[in-house]
């Protein structure tokens, strides 16, 4: 009699002591268990999602071509054990996967557009490559997902928290610093002229959308004191026929350097005395091409700009002259 009274008072008191801890089914029996989330039941643990720490970019200008750094801070967690003894124990999270994407901002949302390397500290983004959205004038930025490890028990994973990168603009290098380094006559009226220039991230070779020109435009040959009967229109200058614009160079910006020849025109049986171009040196930068000098959509800067006179005299002997700015080459006829 009291036997059997006494195993009915034990599993009433096992059925209590389990319903008192609202124990779901999957934790019944007390057996060692994880969870990666806090719960009513949990007897005060304090385990929860993940807590990520910020991601941020670390350089200066987002040049096209360079290695953009990007930084994290430090990653924590606790995850909440089970005991055998139905307590509830917290433990930190030591152990975190850290996996790192581009992100363009397109038709109002953000793009995954690129995969990097990079670990829990930090990521590096190459952005050389020629890829549809690594595309200069976008704005881009990091996108860091951290995970915990999920050897812990079926419990003891969290859900990937991601953090993002505030957004930078990604620039083309630009053509700087255009100078005139060489000026001379070297014979037969031609004026000779050589340039060079920099890049505004400091690498010529990052220039590689850079194309260089030349665009003249030419005003009417004059005739002076009747000397000779020419009947020239805007594209003619003394007997030689350009077109009008005319267009030179297609220098690639890598290079870095370029040389203009003015040479003497072709003098046939009849000279015009005076002739004038208007000449602009004008760089472009492209995508995903490098524009070539006829290419009038490219967004073309002015670099410097010179008026160019041809002429030719009677000095007691008849001569030819050129003037580019404050240069100036002679030949004799």
């Amino acid at each position: 009699m009291h036997g059997r009274a006494l195993l009915t008072l034990v599993v009433v008191l096992v059925t209590l002591t389990a319903a008192g801890h609202g124990i779901a089914q999957a934790w019944s029996g007390c057996e060692v268990n994880w969870t990666a989330e806090n719960r009513a039941a949990h007897s005060g643990c304090t385990a929860g999602p993940i807590s990520a720490g910020t991601v941020s970019y670390a350089g200066g200008t987002l040049w096209r071509h360079h290695n953009a750094p990007y930084t994290k801070g430090s990653n924590s967690d606790k995850d909440c054990r089970k005991n055998a003894d139905c307590t509830f124990t917290d433990f930190a999270e030591d152990s975190f996967t850290c996996s790192w994407n581009i992100q363009c901002y397109e038709n109002g949302q953000w793009v995954n557009v690129a995969t990097i390397s990079g670990n829990c500290s930090g990521a590096n983004w190459d952005t050389a490559p020629d890829a549809t959205h690594y595309e200069p004038g976008k704005e881009y930025r990091a996108k860091c997902g951290t995970n915990d490890t999920s050897g812990d028990g079926p419990y003891g994973d969290d859900a990937v928290k991601y953090r993002y990168s505030a957004g930078q603009m990604l620039w083309a290098p630009t053509l700087t610093n255009f100078q005139n380094t060489v000026a001379n006559c070297p014979g037969g009226g031609v004026l000779h002229l050589e340039y060079e220039w920099d890049s505004s991230c400091g690498h010529l070779a990052h220039l590689d959308k850079v194309t260089v020109r030349e665009k003249v435009t030419y005003e009417p040959a004059y005739t002076a004191g009747g000397f000779h009967d020419l009947s020239h229109d805007d594209a003619n200058c003394f007997t030689s026929v350009w077109t009008d614009p005319t267009y030179g160079g297609d220098i690639p910006g890598t290079g870095g350097a370029m040389q203009d020849n003015h040479a003497m025109p072709t003098m046939g049986g009849t000279w015009a005395s005076y002739c004038q171009g208007a000449q602009v040196y004008q760089w472009a930068t492209g995508w995903p091409y490098r524009p070539s000098r006829f290419d009038d959509d490219a967004d073309w800067q002015d670099l410097a700009s010179y008026a160019i006179r041809r002429y030719v005299e009677n000095v007691g002997g008849w001569r030819y002259r050129i003037t580019k700015g404050a240069w100036e080459c002679e030949h004799d006829l």
